[in-house]
């Protein structure tokens, strides 16, 4: 259990994350049904920089480490190269 409690901005960060994360989601899914038009595209943009504001307020708020984050996006990166052909 956890013994520390969140603050309310945390709180508020953290759905505000959640609603920032569906939005991406629901672009990219409107991408795959459409393809790549111009607005689908710009509002891929968009979101992905709502994403990134985000998380970096997770590591201002000190809810994530930014070294921490670094180090777990290089363990992703190995991952994608092992996994997919994105990289």
């Amino acid at each position: 259990m956890l013994t520390h409690k969140l603050t309310q901005r945390e709180q508020e960060l953290l759905v505000i994350t959640m609603e920032e994360c569906c939005e991406l989601a629901m672009v990219c899914s409107k991408l795959l049904r459409f393809g790549k038009e111009e607005q689908h595209l710009n509002n891929l943009l968009q979101e992905a920089a709502d994403v990134t504001v985000m998380i970096n307020l997770l590591s201002d708020y000190k809810l994530v480490s930014h070294i921490e984050r670094l180090e777990k996006m290089f363990d992703k990166q190995d991952k994608l190269k092992k996994w997919s052909d994105v990289l």
